[in-house]
């Protein structure tokens, strides 16, 4: 919907080129994904002590998780997924 709305409309790309929170390995995988490999980390950033994560977690993780979730109402639930985390 943004692009639609920024070229129905003429408006000038601004693309985000520095980052200041997200570990450099996340945003690694963002820039090469979304932002034409331009994002770069600020120099705190850079210069912050690595985080001790256990591997599984380091620094991001996908986990496949095929559990029913329960619905109520308008809202959905999965204890079983709670759990795992």
């Amino acid at each position: 919907m943004m692009w639609r709305l920024m070229e129905e409309n003429n408006y000038a790309l601004i693309i985000l080129t520095t980052q200041y929170r997200m570990n450099p390995a996340i945003r690694n995988w963002l820039s090469r994904q979304y932002y034409l490999n331009k994002l770069e980390d600020s120099d705190d950033v850079t210069h912050r002590p690595p985080l001790m994560l256990p591997v599984v977690l380091a620094p991001y993780s996908f986990i496949d998780v095929k559990m029913e979730e329960q619905r109520r109402n308008t809202t959905f639930s999965n204890e079983k997924k709670l759990e795992i985390f």
